[in-house]
């Protein structure tokens, strides 16, 4: 399978990635552990090294799963991972008027980190997501607690998901932490056709900033549309 470089520290990963989601949540139908870890196997034997999970998928489910599908192989994968919403004392996440409480507090994004890493079995993360942009933390604050994840070595690169300007109500690229010559801006972003339009890539590089864009559900989507072969 082809390899593409994700961001400026050239991240390699597999073109095509495996989101874990569905194996965790409700979203998709009954899932199966036995079943999950035969098909990150079988991804892995089939050339994909990028898989795509987070602390919400499954509360914490979703991670411990792929923290059993990779022991003895962690260096054979790329995980990345996303954390940066509140959660109760009961550990779901919470919700207020019906949406879920985003938590980008420094100091609740690095216990998130360290709660993925026991999790995953693993003693650093890939690529590590803001999930979700706090409005109520400045960005720079939150990016600044995981650029010292990385200096630490337990985050090796940084990534925003669903960070438009519509949707995070800020302008990534115009704030003065986030830029190319900050200490360590994000190297990805991560999001769906609403954020990246119809192209058919499902990761790689757009030339802004060296950041990368990873896309979210384009093989199954391209596949009901026809746009793929299910065997491509």
């Amino acid at each position: 399978m082809k390899s593409v470089d994700l961001g400026p520290r050239n991240l390699k990963v597999s073109q095509i990635g495996l989101g874990c989601m569905g194996m965790s949540t409700y979203i998709y139908g009954p899932s199966d552990d036995d079943e999950s870890l035969s098909t990150l196997r079988r991804a892995i034997e089939l050339g994909v090294t990028f898989f795509d999970t987070a602390e919400t998928y499954g509360m914490g489910h979703n991670e411990q799963l792929l923290g059993r599908a990779f022991a003895g192989i962690r260096e054979r994968v790329v995980v990345a991972t996303k954390v940066g919403f509140g959660f109760t004392d009961d550990g779901k996440v919470k919700v207020v008027d019906g949406k879920r409480v985003v938590d980008g507090r420094p100091e609740h994004v690095v216990r998130a980190i360290e709660g993925s890493l026991r999790r995953l079995r693993t003693e650093y993360v890939d690529l590590a997501y803001l999930h979700r942009i706090d409005p109520s933390v400045p960005i720079e604050e939150t990016i600044g607690a995981m650029s010292k994840l990385v200096a630490d070595g337990k985050i090796g690169h940084i990534g925003l998901s669903e960070a438009a300007p519509d949707t995070a109500g800020i302008g990534v690229d115009d704030r003065p932490g986030l830029r190319a010559d900050s200490g360590h801006p994000p190297d990805c972003e991560f999001g769906g056709e609403r954020r990246f339009g119809g192209d058919r890539a499902n990761a790689g590089r757009d030339g802004q900033a060296g950041r990368s864009r990873a896309r979210r559900h384009r093989v199954g989507r391209s596949i009901r549309r026809g746009q793929h072969g299910a065997g491509e």
